[in-house]
């Protein structure tokens, strides 16, 4: 998965997520590791994809695995990236509707899939 995670980093989305695909597929089911790294990487690519949904929807099963395992750092990022992204969902339907928006400080990437968790800074 390190290498899924550097081909994200470097913004080869596709790739990273064919990468993740594979290891969906490839991963044995009781690999607790595997099974809630390849739902956060796909995640952070649906979300730079404009798929917000499918990505709130592999944050939730890798949430609940985190949560099952005992993984409270990584269960707060997931949660983290689901608040940030209900309130981008706010937004657009405020935006939509006509109403205020709030843009975020940082400009236009400052809500990035990398912003919350780091592993871009890290890895």
């Amino acid at each position: 998965m390190s290498r899924t995670r550097a081909l994200y980093a470097l913004d080869r989305l596709e790739e990273a997520d064919d990468l993740a695909g594979r290891a969906a597929e490839l991963g044995a089911i009781d690999d607790a590791f595997t099974q809630m790294l390849w739902r956060r990487v796909r995640a952070k690519v649906l979300i730079l994809g404009g798929k917000p949904d499918k990505a709130a929807a592999a944050l939730e099963q890798a949430l609940a695995r985190y949560e099952r395992k005992g993984n409270l750092v990584s269960a707060g990022r997931a949660r983290v990236r689901l608040a940030e992204l209900e309130d981008a969902a706010q937004r657009r339907s405020r935006s939509m509707r006509g109403g205020p928006t709030v843009r975020a400080a940082g400009g236009a990437h400052a809500g990035r899939a990398d912003r919350c968790d780091g592993d871009r800074a890290r890895h």
